[in-house]
């Protein structure tokens, strides 16, 4: 491609600029020419970002002959334009200035008009979004190209453009947000840009196969077979309208591949898998998939994505017929995908997953420890960009389990328990700092070193960009991704020669794992489909311990059991609910807690002995489990965790670590202050009668010893204002989890509209986390299902309210697992202060613990046989 100066050389042999023209024709044809050379230069720039181009642009726009006054108006129109694009493009003006009315060229047939300067500025908007990603970027861009498609007309030659431009955008934003509306406006305007696109048009192949991804897309999401058989017949179309050597036909293959199994999968759940029709489209996936990897050369960018996707489908089929040839078949491919040094990450970690999984099938397991362990290596890598909201959750669903099946495999090949928790510790850190950018290695380094961190980020997003290549750039992309992964090491290197980052995206030390566990042992519970194990952690040993009674197929179906089944459903069915609850912590009991309590010696303790404290960390199906209250709970029994020890939770160690940081010095100084936030009514919710009289029962007890102060019905802004000076937090009210966003995820409070009406105020996760309060200590979340994760393909992962807060700089974090009983809440509630506040005993970090353990205690001995009301309550932090 020409550079913008070489460019203008070839266009100033043909044209010279300083020729006089005297007759009124010729000077309109220049003007006619001139003014469509800065459309090129425009498009161009789009295209590319090179700003070059734009100054072109300009300098031809300047030298546009004069004619008439409206001439004049027009020429100075489009420079106006012109240099409101370059300053957005520089960063110098956050928004477009300048009129964007129609001028009509006198005498000349063709001006600026409205629509072309609205869909200039979509286009610029467009690739501003494409350059960062971001949601608002996005919601500018889709913002300014509705507008331009307002302005245009039905024969705008341009429209078709609009249309593709919008429909991609919409599309982007449903896979963020999941907004089925946003997926539909991408269909409608990927269709009508086709209605008017001609049979011929080169740009027909592209819109056929998008259209016919988002068909697809919905017939997932809503059942329907027609969307499918639709995408099947446009894919086929956009197929027909490729040439046959054309590389783009690659991933065209890929895309009508992917149809056929959806196709297959739709009908196996109608009909079975038995059924031959189903089978049938199952293997016209893999040999759509074997057409696009044979036909795309071995150093391009795809080859890695094209790869799995063949494995993926031939390891399906080997499930589906048992033929071992199919399972050798699919192992040698992901291999192949694993190693295209060229392909995206997130590709080449999923690859890994399936070859890892299928080596440890055929009892290679020093093969697959070390494939997994290098694919956790890769992590680093991933840029959370590229994860859309809705796809996030398939993507980090896949991405989480590595670092648990790096686990299993190493134990399987008898690697040594302290080597395997450095890399869960690893992978599971950099898992959490994808999903919620705070606390992260990565987001330390934003913070205390912006520049190097620009650096680090730009090189992951190119290295993990999943962007088309045609078969005259991709060798020139592929040469540069070389180049890019070779920059992000040295980078790495660099990064970790700075003060305080010497242990950057590293593995963890050992020895500063074991230091975490101090004040009491960590047990790290591990399921997955490869086998089952605990990894105890003491302050002097790190150990493994096999949990041959826990199946991971089992924990998954008994924990969708406990979801579904147990903690929900009509009052007429309380007794039997709870009656199942104390069956599925008996089961808990003998599969998991009781073996480690075994182990650890860990044997029931006096009523006058404090507990020994332990920390939980859950991984895979049993991340939600609640280990506090495994066992037998009839009367007097004492073969149960609550009996013979004090729990939390946590979701690593580095961040137990973090939580330590700050000596809690609520207890010792007389001026501390407690914020005591109440909701008991919420716009569009529930009300909660108790939320009054507990914080009024709260501030009571806290009123003994320090100051409390109450807030009823306050804004989020309100309440962040307050907290900048208060060591605690109390809040009576609503809380929701957000599955698609966890950084979204909130507590309902107030917004004041300075009328009648009045609309609930999230306090996001996403507030708290970038809210830096120094004096965080305590966070007491009284509402429902605070810690608590709705999503069942992340259900590896903590992911809560509870963890957002304490991600924000909270020590302790108190909440539920689900929604409880409002008497019960109140109950524990004032136990704990009364309990914390009587100048007892320890007054660290323990005290939080125990004073919550004695509160729930106390409500267990009311209501031992509702485990539903009491299990609820847990604490995650120091």
């Amino acid at each position: 491609m020409l550079t913008a100066a070489e460019t203008t050389a070839k266009m100033a042999e043909h044209m010279n600029f300083d020729q006089q023209f005297n007759d009124e024709q010729a000077l309109a044809i220049q003007f006619k020419v001139t003014l469509e050379l800065v459309q090129m230069f425009v498009n161009t720039f789009l295209a590319t970002g090179d700003d070059g181009y734009l100054d072109t642009a300009i300098t031809l726009a300047t030298n546009l002959p004069s004619i008439s006054e409206s001439v004049d108006a027009t020429r100075d129109e489009i420079i106006l334009n012109l240099t409101n694009i370059k300053a957005y493009w520089n960063g110098l003006s956050s928004q477009i200035l300048g009129s964007r009315s129609a001028v009509t060229a006198e005498g000349i047939g063709e001006g600026v008009n409205t629509p072309m300067a609205a869909y200039q500025l979509s286009r610029l908007y467009t690739r501003r979004y494409d350059e960062c990603g971001g949601s608002e970027e996005l919601a500018k861009a889709m913002e300014q190209t509705e507008e331009a498609l307002g302005e245009s007309s039905a024969g705008d030659p341009n429209r078709w453009g609009m249309l593709q431009t919008m429909g991609r955008l919409a599309h982007d934003r449903f896979e963020r947000l999941g907004f089925v509306k946003d997926l539909e406006r991408s269909i409608q305007c990927h269709e009508e840009a086709l209605a008017v696109t001609p049979a011929d048009h080169p740009t027909r192949a592209t819109l056929l196969e998008n259209l016919s991804m988002w068909l697809a897309t919905r017939g997932s999401q809503l059942g329907t077979l027609q969307d499918i058989e639709d995408a099947i017949q446009h894919a086929d179309e956009s197929l027909a309208a490729t040439p046959a050597d054309h590389l783009g036909r690659a991933l065209q293959l890929k895309t009508l591949s992917w149809h056929f199994y959806s196709r297959y999968r739709q009908l196996k759940d109608v009909i079975g898998h038995e059924h031959s029709g189903t089978l049938k489209d199952l293997e016209k996936a893999v040999t759509l998939a074997e057409e696009a990897v044979a036909m795309t050369p071995a150093n391009h960018p795809s080859q890695g994505e094209l790869l799995y996707t063949l494995g993926r489908f031939v390891f399906i089929k080997f499930c589906e017929m048992g033929n071992m040839q199919d399972c050798l078949y699919a192992l040698g491919v992901n291999q192949d995908a694993w190693s295209c040094s060229l392909s995206a990450p997130t590709t080449r970690i999923k690859a890994a997953s399936y070859a890892a999984l299928i080596l440890f099938g055929l009892g290679r397991w020093q093969e697959s420890s070390s494939l997994l362990e290098d694919a956790v290596k890769l992590l680093p890598t991933v840029s959370p960009r590229f994860l859309g909201r809705n796809d996030q959750e398939h993507q980090l669903s896949a991405l989480s389990n590595i670092a648990a099946q790096a686990i299993s495999a190493a134990l399987a090949a008898g690697k040594q328990a302290s080597h395997c928790l450095t890399f869960l510790e690893l992978g599971r850190g950099i898992i959490n700092g994808l999903i919620m950018d705070c606390r992260s290695d990565i987001s330390e380094l934003k913070s205390k070193n912006p520049d190097m961190f620009e650096r680090f980020d730009h090189l992951r997003i190119e290295i993990d960009s999943r962007s088309a290549y045609d078969e005259t750039t991709y060798e020139q992309v592929s040469k540069r991704r070389m180049e890019a992964a070779e920059e992000l090491e040295e980078t790495l290197v660099n990064i970790r020669l700075l003060p305080g980052f010497s242990g950057f995206l590293s593995p963890p030390n050992p020895t500063d794992l074991m230091a975490a566990a101090e004040e009491g042992s960590i047990i790290i519970v591990n399921c997955t489909c490869y086998r089952s194990d605990a990894i105890l952690v003491s302050k002097s040993v790190i150990k493994s311990l096999p949990l041959p009674l826990l199946l991971c197929k089992e924990a998954y179906m008994r924990m969708k059991s406990l979801r579904t089944d147990m903690i929900r459903g009509l009052n007429s069915t309380y007794r039997a609910r709870n009656r199942a609850l104390r069956q599925f912590l008996l089961w808990l009991w003998d599969a998991v807690v009781g073996p480690i309590f075994q182990e650890l010696q860990l044997n029931p303790v006096a009523a006058d002995i404090t507990p020994p404290r332990i920390w939980w960390i859950g991984v895979g199906p049993l991340s939600m489990a609640p280990f506090h209250a495994a066992g037998n709970h009839s009367e007097g029994s004492t073969d149960n965790t609550i009996s013979r020890a004090i729990s939390s939770y946590i979701s690593t160690i580095k961040a137990l670590s973090f939580a330590r940081e700050k000596s809690l010095e609520l207890l010792s100084r007389t001026d501390s202050k407690v914020l005591l936030v109440a909701m008991p009514g919420t716009p569009g919710e529930s009300p909660l009668g108790s939320a009054s009289a507990e914080v009024s029962d709260i501030a009571g007890e806290i009123e003994k010893s320090t100051h409390a102060t109450v807030l009823e019905h306050p804004s989020a802004s309100e309440v962040l204002e307050k907290l900048q000076s208060c060591e605690a937090v109390h809040f009576a009210c609503h809380g929701i989890t957000d599955a698609r966003n966890p950084s979204n995820s909130h507590l309902l409070l107030f917004k004041h509209n300075g009328s009648a009406a009045a609309t609930a105020d999230p306090l996001t996760v996403e507030k708290m986390s970038s809210t830096r309060i120094k004096t965080a200590q305590i966070a007491y979340l009284s509402a429902c299902s605070t810690v608590d994760n709705v999503s069942e393909k992340l259900s590896g992962e903590s992911i809560h309210i509870a963890s957002g807060f304490q991600l924000a700089g909270f020590s302790h974090v108190l909440g539920t697992m689900w929604k409880s009983n409002d008497v019960a809440c109140r109950d524990v509630a004032v136990a704990f202060y009364r309990s914390l506040l009587d100048g007892q005993g320890d007054k660290g970090h323990g005290k939080v613990s125990f004073s919550f353990h004695q509160a729930v205690k106390e409500l267990r001995q009311k209501r031992l046989r509702q485990p539903i009301i009491w299990t609820s309550f847990i604490h995650t932090g120091a």
